[in-house]
């Protein structure tokens, strides 16, 4: 499914490259890929190390669980179309369904019936124009709530963020010259 409005990186693609895999040199990348870019890179790496035959696409795991008499898990999963499910074997699971999971966390706040606009979630959110000449509230801290403000900043009247505890973004450059890489990541 489609990415929220204003998803990309907020580092340098430098920062942001899987080892032993820098951005190929046959284009010219943005310096803050914009998250169509991101996803051209991922799937060079994939194409690169032969890894789409070991992804299952379309699938819904069922059920995991630790293997009694060994270490491991065994995970059920059933595919779009499929009749039955299927249950194999790994030694790890890495559980890392972030904004593509099925279906979105959504809590309903004390009140929410009494609101007269409209309530999204970032995954919903995916045209900057949906904020045009709306005030915005984005709710949380992470990086999709960051990025959804900020488009919210740019195409809205308004645009504030509420989190739970304060944290400190990092601007892309320091002092508007200097890449923040050289200032934070250096020795």
């Amino acid at each position: 499914r489609e990415n929220y409005a204003g998803f990309g990186l907020q580092v340098p693609r430098e920062l942001f490259q899987f080892p032993g895999f820098p951005w190929p040199q046959d284009k010219k990348w943005e310096k803050f890929p914009a998250g169509a870019e991101v996803q051209e890179y991922i799937l060079r790496y994939a194409e690169a190390f032969d890894l789409r035959p070991l992804c299952k696409f379309r699938t819904s795991v069922v059920q995991l669980s630790p293997k009694p008499a060994a270490r491991g898990w065994a995970v059920e999963h059933l595919g779009e179309g499929e009749a039955a499910a299927t249950t194999e074997d790994f030694d790890f699971v890495v559980v890392a369904t972030g904004m593509y999971s099925t279906t979105p966390h959504f809590p309903v706040a004390r009140g929410a019936s009494d609101f007269a606009g409209e309530v999204l979630h970032s995954s919903s959110f995916t045209d900057a124009k949906q904020a045009a000449g709306k005030k915005v509230v984005v709710v949380g801290g992470g990086k999709s709530a960051v990025d959804c403000c900020v488009v919210g900043a740019k195409e809205g009247v308004s645009s504030t963020l509420l989190t739970r505890a304060p944290h400190w973004p990092v601007p892309r450059y320091l002092l508007n010259l200097v890449p923040f890489q050289w200032g934070t990541y250096s020795r």
